[in-house]
């Protein structure tokens, strides 16, 4: 470490940290397409879903089609830009002097860019989680909890997109229920808490 960090211009515990805080983010990134890394199997599990939704509404006429909408819109657009983020890191990863001074010179820039696919991504584990503890119930079930993920469909930025995001908000929800049947609309809204915890669980395994 001593010898290499003149030679890169930096102090050697500045290097040395580079390289520790550079490894860990590296880690989830990986550096080739090949690598079963945390962020590669989160875009691969969000892709999925995506795929899936489509397929279930091309199939099932009653699927909402503002949730459809919403979700393929956004999730498509999610999907690409962290599919391309994966990618610029991946190769800045490649380039290992230029990474570690960058890092020297501008740590939260260089971090911003390293994890910014992990960042677009954030919130979709659960979404992923949702929709396959549904598919786990009766037929269906996926149906029914698309709105449930459109309303819950993390909001891309401005930022990111260059305008507002092109989804409609998901209505409110609510629901009538007739006289002498609350407590069938109780025992529904246990399950779903019930299935909701279990994908909770499932995402942060």
């Amino acid at each position: 470490m001593a010898p290499i960090a003149p030679r890169l211009g930096l102090a050697a515990d500045t290097l040395a940290r580079a390289l520790e805080e550079c490894a860990t983010l590296l880690a989830r990134i990986g550096a080739s397409g090949d690598a079963p890394t945390q962020t590669a199997r989160d875009l691969a599990a969000a892709e999925r879903l995506i795929a899936e939704v489509k397929a279930l509404a091309a199939e099932d006429h009653r699927a909402d089609p503002d949730a459809v909408h919403a979700i393929l819109v956004n999730g498509e657009l999610t999907a690409a830009l962290a599919r391309d983020a994966l990618a610029r890191a991946r190769a800045e990863a490649m380039r290992p002097q230029a990474l570690l001074l960058g890092w020297a010179e501008n740590e939260a820039a260089t971090r911003a860019r390293l994890t910014r696919a992990e960042w677009l991504l954030d919130g979709w584990a659960y979404l992923v989680s949702l929709w396959d503890t549904a598919a786990e119930q009766a037929p269906g079930r996926q149906r029914h909890v698309l709105p449930e993920l459109h309303g819950l469909l993390p909001p891309l930025p401005r930022e990111v997109t260059g305008a507002a995001c092109p989804v409609t908000a998901p209505p409110v929800p609510g629901r009538k229920v007739a006289r002498g049947q609350e407590w069938q609309a109780g025992i529904a809204d246990a399950d779903q808490v019930a299935r909701n915890e279990r994908a909770l669980a499932r995402s942060v395994a």
